[in-house]
């Protein structure tokens, strides 16, 4: 019963992850495969198995992680590298590339069986995420929900994408070094477990670079000097990784990411001020801003500013909130855009917020939900032509 009391979120979240799918897959006859969103151009390049959904309008990401997924015997065949460089997808999608080699593993290679293999990924890297965070801290159960049903994670579930992977490693290796409470104190002394982690970590999204470059920076602060020297696989498996897409795609992609922003926070109040005119779009965009974002930023900024102090948790939760404020515009145009490409965010907010439980803190949970759950809802009733093969 104890057990059943205080991991009932794990199961409120599956319920509704099930339910959101379900209600997205039922225009096309509940056929799995709708979740790539693959359209006809990546079909007649790849064709697809019978039965597979083929969308009459440009696909999304998730199609072409199920292409890698496809083409993962080529992959590890430097002779047939070529042939990769002359087709979809591009380097830019082999970046996450984690999640199309966890479903190729999973499916055992069968090309039928990737499409749950996919799904499932997903959803148990959900329900895990809200068990750890649970596990952490029993009676943060409003933050556990927040984190697994988090727009970044209920867009990855619609669309096929690789954010749950990052929200459940990312949430273990928090837990692992941060404690729930302020009087604990900080486990800076890094083991295997975290090294591997990390190195998951930054091979199932490229940003995720980024919050190890974080994780460098604070411990050379603290002067934790072999936590330094160890994070340094992770960063050299990066690199190889990057290496290797060089040497298949003659260029790097992160670079090229990298290089589109704009002036901190310019973008979002274009957005909020309208210029390119109101919409669907632009409304999920700017509830996300009222809503999470800015209300995040200012909670932060004002425990940072009262304490006079910074903690870890804070400096990369501002750090990554920062990042999301030189988004270009057609980042913050939509919430299918800025609600997911920064995902760390997630995990560092609310951990954070769980942490430090306050009505502050609770109002961000829950409009994390709502958000994740609204976002969810609203492009599970958008029905898009189809074919199937």
């Amino acid at each position: 019963m104890k057990t059943l009391e205080r991991y009932w979120p794990v199961g409120a979240v599956a319920l509704a992850l099930l339910c959101v799918t379900a209600l997205t897959l039922k225009p096309y006859n509940g056929n799995v495969t709708a979740l790539f969103h693959l359209d006809q151009q990546m079909a007649e390049i790849h064709p697809v198995p019978e039965g597979f959904v083929v969308l009459q309008m440009p696909g999304y990401d998730g199609m072409q992680y199920y292409e890698i997924a496809r083409m993962m015997p080529d992959i590890v065949q430097p002779s047939h590298w070529s042939m990769l460089k002359a087709t979809v997808p591009l380097s830019y999608a082999y970046q996450r590339i984690l999640l199309p080699v966890a479903a190729y593993v999973l499916s055992l290679g069968m090309v039928s069986v990737l499409p749950y293999a996919f799904l499932f990924i997903n959803i148990a890297a959900l329900l895990a995420t809200c068990f750890l965070v649970l596990r952490w801290k029993p009676d943060a159960k409003l933050y556990a929900m927040a984190l697994a049903l988090c727009p970044a994670a209920l867009l990855a579930i619609h669309f096929s994408l690789a954010e749950p992977l990052t929200l459940v490693l990312l949430t273990a290796f928090l837990i692992r070094r941060f404690p729930a409470t302020s009087k604990s104190p900080v486990q800076w002394k890094l083991d295997v477990l975290d090294i591997v982690l990390l190195s998951l970590l930054i091979l199932s999204r490229e940003v995720n670079v980024l919050f190890i470059g974080l994780l460098i920076v604070w411990s050379l602060w603290k002067r934790q000097w072999r936590s330094c020297a160890l994070i340094i696989i992770p960063l050299a498996i990066f690199a190889a990784w990057h290496s290797i897409i060089y040497l298949i795609f003659g260029d790097i992609p992160f670079l090229t990411s990298a290089a589109k922003h704009a002036l901190p926070f310019q973008s979002l109040f274009e957005v909020l001020r309208g210029v390119q005119g109101y919409n669907q779009l632009t409304a999920s965009s700017i509830a996300y801003a009222l809503f999470f974002y800015l209300p995040a930023i200012i909670w932060i900024c004002i425990r940072i500013v009262r304490r006079r102090s910074v903690e870890f948790l804070e400096f990369a939760a501002l750090a990554f909130l920062g990042l999301m404020s030189v988004m270009s515009w057609d980042i913050w145009g939509s919430m299918t855009s800025i609600g997911r490409v920064i995902t760390p965010v997630y995990p560092l907010v609310v951990l954070y917020a769980a942490k430090y439980d306050s009505w502050a803190a609770r109002w961000i949970a829950c409009a994390l939900i709502a958000l994740g759950l609204g976002i969810g809802i609203a492009l599970a009733l958008i029905v898009h032509p189809f074919l199937t093969a």
